[in-house]
């Protein structure tokens, strides 16, 4: 059923929820605290970097995956990349004024490179670590510029501040 836009009033139904999961990879690669990106190899965001994470599948389960499956799983398929510790840093609703999604956003540590990436085709993505130094930087630079991803760096700073 199609949305009606005649008048103001749009409504949860109106809306598809989506659920998102990123993950907030953390290392001590080199002798420096790092964090995995991934880069984008197809348009519209080729070349930009950006966390692994995507869509919660609502077709596992009565009710869907649980966010921290999903990340799980997108880490493993974007990267290569498995098991560790992990701790939800936060959730937030991009634009709640127009958009009824949620973002989930989770810290790895200790993980390992259990096989290669699965994301060959439409999701191609190259994975490098970057120090956690280099991260503000690249948002200014504007070689970040996904909302969630700077979210991401923002639960980050505050976890490590407690």
């Amino acid at each position: 059923m199609e949305p009606t836009y005649s008048s103001n009033k749009l409504t949860i139904e109106d809306h598809k929820v989506l659920v998102a999961t990123d993950i907030a990879l953390f290392t001590i690669k080199d002798g420096k605290f790092q964090v995995l990106l991934i880069k984008r190899g197809v348009p519209p965001f080729l070349d930009f970097w950006s966390l692994p994470g995507g869509l919660i599948r609502m077709d596992i389960g009565d009710r869907g995956e649980e966010p921290e499956e999903a990340a799980l799983r997108e880490l493993k398929e974007e990267t290569g990349f498995s098991m560790g510790e992990w701790s939800k840093l936060g959730v937030v609703h991009p634009n709640p004024a127009i958009l009824t999604n949620q973002c989930h956003t989770f810290l790895a540590l200790d993980v390992e490179e259990v096989s290669t990436p699965e994301n060959a085709g439409s999701e191609y993505t190259q994975i490098s670590f970057v120090d956690l130094q280099d991260l503000d930087k690249m948002v200014l630079k504007g070689k970040i510029t996904h909302s969630l991803v700077i979210n991401a760096i923002y639960w980050y700073n505050h976890y490590k501040a407690d």
